[in-house]
C-alpha cells in the first residue's frame, strides 16, 4: 500500500506519474534527491539546452524565461545545489545518448577554483564517476518503499496549496519560494548576514595560493566533449553581490579572484586551439553593476521584497533573465557593466572596471564594510 501510494505521488519526480494540481503537481521534497529527480525529468523532456552548475543556477534560472524566446527548446536546468564543477562531467557523460544536446550553459563557481588548505594536488584522473542519477535498488527503496518516501508523499499532498511551498518543475527549475517565507519572518538583511558568516567560514578554508588541478581538468573535459559532440558552450562568472564580494576581499582572496579571470581566458583560448571545431564563449558577470549593489533593507525590514538577490551569494531568476540577454546579444540596461565577453583583449580593462567598482562600492557603504569586517575578525577569533 505504501509503495503504491509513493509511485502515485511520486513525491521527488523521479518516476514520471502524471502531476495533477492540487494533489502532486508541486514537489517540495524534490531537492532531497536531486541529481535523479532532475535526470528524470531531463530524459522526459529531452533538452536541446542545458543549465550547469550549483544552487546559484539551481534558483538563478528560470526555463520557462521570455530571455529563451529563440534558445533551442526545451531548456532544462541541470544545476544541483552543493554540486561542483568536477561532478558535471560524470553527469555528462551519464546523459549522453539520452537527450539531443545543442547548447551547454556552465556556471562558473570561483569557489570550485580554490583547493581546501592542506590539502595535496596529486595525480588526477581521467575517470569522471557520475553523480546518482540512477534508480539503483537503494534508490528504489529510497524513493517508493520507505517510510521516509512515505513521509514526503503526505507532506507533498498537504502543501499544495502553499504559495511559499519548495518545489521542483518539469524543467528543473527552482523557484525558490520557501524562501518568500524566510524574508516574511526575518528580512532579506538576517539572511544576508547568515549568508556571509556562512560564506567566511567557507572562505577560510580555502588555499588562495595555489589552483585546483581536479576542477581545471573537469572545465577542460567539458569543453572536449562539447567540442566532439558539436554542442556550442557559453561559459559564464556569477554575478555575486557586492557583500560577497567584499567578504573574498577580506578573506585575503580578492589576488586569487581577480587571476582567476585570467585563469579562464587562458583555459577557453587553449582549448580553441585544441579543438579547432569549439563553439564558446566566456563571459564574466562577477563585478560590480547597479544590480550587484543593491542595496539590503536595514536589519528587521520584513516587508521589502528585493528585487534582484535573495542574500549576497543568490541571485533571483530576474537577474538570470537579464543575464541570458546580456549574454544572447540583447540590449540591456547597464550591460556594459553587469556584464562583458571575456578575451585576452577585454580582461585587463575588465578587471581595472571591477577594482575601480570594488573602491566606489567601499566608499558609498562604510557601514557595510566595518559590518563585513567585524563579522571576518569574530570569526577568525572563533
Amino acid at each position: 500500500m505504501a509503495v503504491m501510494a509513493n509511485l502515485a505521488v511520486d513525491p521527488y519526480g523521479v518516476y514520471g506519474a502524471p502531476e495533477v494540481p492540487g494533489l502532486n503537481a508541486r514537489k517540495p521534497a524534490a531537492q532531497q534527491h536531486a541529481w535523479v529527480a532532475k535526470a528524470a525529468r531531463a530524459e522526459r523532456v529531452l533538452p536541446r539546452t542545458l543549465l550547469l552548475g550549483n544552487s546559484r543556477v539551481d534558483i538563478g534560472f528560470d526555463p520557462e524565461s521570455s530571455a529563451w524566446a529563440d534558445a533551442p527548446r526545451p531548456v532544462f536546468n541541470m544545476g544541483v545545489p552543493g554540486s561542483g564543477i568536477d561532478s558535471q562531467p560524470g553527469a555528462l557523460t551519464e546523459l549522453e545518448g539520452h537527450i539531443p544536446l545543442a547548447v551547454l550553459y556552465i556556471g562558473l563557481e570561483f569557489l570550485d577554483f580554490l583547493p581546501r588548505r592542506g590539502t595535496q594536488t596529486g595525480e588526477i584522473s581521467n575517470a569522471w564517476p557520475a553523480p546518482p542519477m540512477r534508480l539503483t535498488p537503494r534508490l528504489i527503496t529510497q524513493t517508493a518503499a520507505s517510510l521516509g518516501a512515505l513521509g514526503d508523499s503526505l507532506y507533498t499532498v498537504l502543501v499544495q496549496d502553499d504559495p511559499r511551498t519548495a518545489d521542483m518543475t518539469p524543467l528543473g527549475y527552482n523557484p525558490f519560494r520557501e524562501y518568500l517565507g524566510h524574508v516574511a519572518r526575518e528580512g532579506h538583511a538576517a539572511l544576508a548576514a547568515q549568508k556571509n558568516a556562512s560564506n567566511i567560514e567557507s572562505m577560510a578554508r580555502l588555499s588562495p595560493d595555489r589552483w585546483s588541478a581536479r576542477s581545471l581538468a573537469a572545465l577542460r573535459t567539458q569543453l572536449e566533449h562539447a567540442a566532439r559532440h558539436g554542442i556550442r558552450v557559453v561559459l559564464f562568472t556569477f554575478p555575486y553581490h557586492a557583500e560577497m564580494l567584499e567578504t573574498m576581499a577580506l578573506a585575503e582572496l580578492w589576488t586569487a579572484f581577480t587571476l582567476w579571470k585570467g585563469l579562464l581566458v587562458e583555459t577557453v583560448s587553449r582549448a580553441r586551439k585544441t579543438w579547432p571545431s569549439l563553439d564558446v564563449a566566456l563571459w564574466d558577470f562577477a563585478g560590480y553593476s547597479p544590480y550587484t549593489t543593491e542595496p539590503f533593507p536595514p536589519r528587521g525590514d520584513t516587508r521589502t521584497n528585493m528585487r534582484w538577490y535573495w542574500e549576497p551569494g543568490h541571485f533571483k531568476a530576474e537577474l538570470g533573465t537579464v543575464m541570458l540577454r546580456r549574454m544572447r546579444g540583447e540590449e540591456i540596461e547597464y550591460g556594459e557593466v553587469l556584464g562583458q565577453e571575456l578575451s585576452s583583449a577585454s580582461l585587463a580593462s575588465r578587471l581595472a572596471g571591477i577594482e575601480a567598482g570594488r573602491l566606489a562600492w567601499r566608499s558609498a557603504n562604510p557601514e557595510a564594510v566595518r559590518r563585513l569586517e567585524s563579522l571576518v575578525a569574530r570569526t577568525r577569533r572563533d
